[in-house]
């Protein structure tokens, strides 16, 4: 079996054994000022969230891209989404 060696964060390092990685991710979700004209932007010039609900089609399969509010409730104050 083939490991993978993890960044070390501190002097101790761990090894886990190798898989296949993530292929997508199920959706994107973040803050923004102006949510509606930030969605416009990426589906003119980058071409995401052209599919219903927003969906952005990709190799792997849909993600959901949705910018919220600046002030929303659907993600709490604080996080930063790392």
């Amino acid at each position: 079996m083939r490991t993978v060696r993890s960044r070390p964060s501190s002097a101790a390092s761990t090894t886990y054994p190798a898989h296949m990685g993530v292929t997508g991710i199920g959706g994107f979700f973040f803050r923004a000022k102006d949510p509606e004209a930030l969605a416009a932007w990426y589906r003119e010039h980058l071409g995401v969230g052209l599919g219903d609900w927003g969906l952005w089609d990709q190799q792997a399969g849909p993600t959901v891209f949705s910018p919220y509010d600046a002030d929303t409730d659907q993600i709490p104050a604080g996080r930063s989404g790392s």
